[in-house]
């Protein structure tokens, strides 16, 4: 991260909102093809909360480089943060046929069915069924189950996995 974007994250974390856009209007500014720096700047913008000035840096990073996909990954994430689902599962999808084997990809469309109300039953449980079964080819198929013991003469114990308990 270079000085200029620095300068303008801690103006940022101390509250300096308009020094803070003002500066990231002055490096986009000066750098206006500079792909790095778009995309910089506009992850910056949207970790405090300034959507629209970080969608216009993802725009114009996607408008100088159509086939980076960095830019596209930006937008599609904005799209579910600020509840866009449509555009999400749009953008998801779209780098899924450039990507058809990124997990996260993958996740993220499965994931943005859940959340579009638009969107059918029958279609969310054919796109669970799909990753199910690249996720399983992922892993070189089905695997047998190890055989269980009887559970006569010995407590049952029961195990909570979650990605969830911190």
């Amino acid at each position: 991260m270079d000085a200029l974007l620095q300068t303008a994250q801690a103006h940022a974390q101390a509250a300096r909102f308009t020094e803070f856009l003002a500066l990231c209007t002055e490096i986009t500014a000066g750098r206006p093809n500079d792909l790095t720096t778009l995309l910089d700047v506009g992850a910056l913008l949207s970790s405090f909360g300034f959507v629209s000035s970080a969608r216009e840096c993802f725009e114009q990073a996607r408008a100088i480089a159509p086939r980076d996909l960095r830019a596209v990954v930006n937008l599609a994430n904005l799209s579910r943060d600020c509840g866009d689902h449509k555009e999400a599962r749009s953008l998801y999808i779209s780098l899924l046929e450039s990507l058809p084997n990124h997990p996260v990809i993958q996740r993220n469309v499965v994931v943005s069915l859940e959340y579009d109300p638009d969107v059918p039953d029958e279609d969310r449980i054919a796109a669970a069924r799909a990753w199910g079964d690249w996720s399983i080819a992922q892993a070189a198929g089905l695997r047998k189950r190890p055989p269980r013991q009887p559970y006569q003469g010995r407590p049952l114990r029961v195990g909570y996995v979650s990605a969830d308990f911190c």
